[in-house]
């Protein structure tokens, strides 16, 4: 299973340092633990009501999904 997530161009997330992620319905939140500190990623549906009141990564409706999916996948192992 590969380890890194790719959340938008030029910006992947190296999934064994995911220690929290929230899926809601618009909105994937991802709390990294990196050494000391404590990293927070939003991942949002472009053009959402989420989008609107975050600064986060703005995707498809479909890389959310895949972005979903493998973020899933990968913590149930």
């Amino acid at each position: 299973m590969k380890k890194g997530l790719k959340v938008s161009d030029g910006f992947n997330v190296n999934l064994d340092n995911v220690c929290v992620w929230i899926v809601e319905t618009e909105s994937i939140q991802l709390q990294l633990a990196c050494s000391d500190e404590l990293g927070i990623i939003d991942i949002v549906i472009e053009g959402s009501e989420a989008a609107k009141c975050s600064e986060g990564h703005r995707v498809t409706i479909n890389e959310f999904k895949r972005i979903e999916r493998e973020i899933t996948e990968y913590m149930a192992e």
